[in-house]
């Protein structure tokens, strides 16, 4: 009776130890997934604020600014990763990639002004910074309304933030 109860007790420590290893590297793991969700959005909501602080300054071509790239590194590296470990659903996955569609087109207009003013070809210039300034209001003019792009790309990423912000201590 005593050998029964010895390997009755071993074989539950072993399944019980098993499990608890199983549990513990999921648990590693999925904290991971929580962790890059909440980086990355941290970080596009920092890159969709400067976005828009630049696309305000490109909006009005009276006002000299610098022809540099609007940032987009954040979008291209964290947010399709973020979306493979999150849980994101359609709308909020176009919410975001229909800022970010305006961002391209104002970098591509940037590009062909910066290839404008290397060529030295003034009229082409002033027509490349003509339609990034169009680019940049169409975005700009939308602020407050029930269309602002940025507004809900901001809220898309506050909300995963909060989510991952909360699932990851778990």
């Amino acid at each position: 009776m005593p050998t029964e109860m010895f390997w009755l007790g071993a074989v539950i420590g072993a399944v019980l130890g098993a499990t608890l290893a199983a549990f513990l590297t999921w648990h590693r793991e999925w904290s991971r997934r929580q962790q890059t969700v909440y980086m990355g959005m941290l970080l596009l909501k920092n890159e969709l604020r400067e976005c828009q602080r630049q696309l305000r300054a490109l909006a009005h071509p009276e006002v000299l600014s610098p022809l540099y790239r609007l940032p987009v590194r954040a979008f291209e590296r964290y947010f399709p990763e973020a979306v493979m470990v999150g849980r994101f659903s359609d709308k909020e996955i176009r919410a975001i990639h229909d800022y970010y569609y305006f961002v391209d087109q104002v970098n591509r207009g940037l590009d062909q002004a910066h290839s404008a003013r290397a060529a030295e070809s003034e009229l082409q210039l002033k027509q490349e910074i003509s339609r990034v300034a169009l680019k940049a209001r169409k975005v700009i003019e939308k602020e407050g309304s029930l269309d602002d792009l940025y507004k809900t790309a901001v809220a898309v990423s506050e909300r995963h933030i909060k989510r991952a912000r909360f699932l990851r201590w778990l």
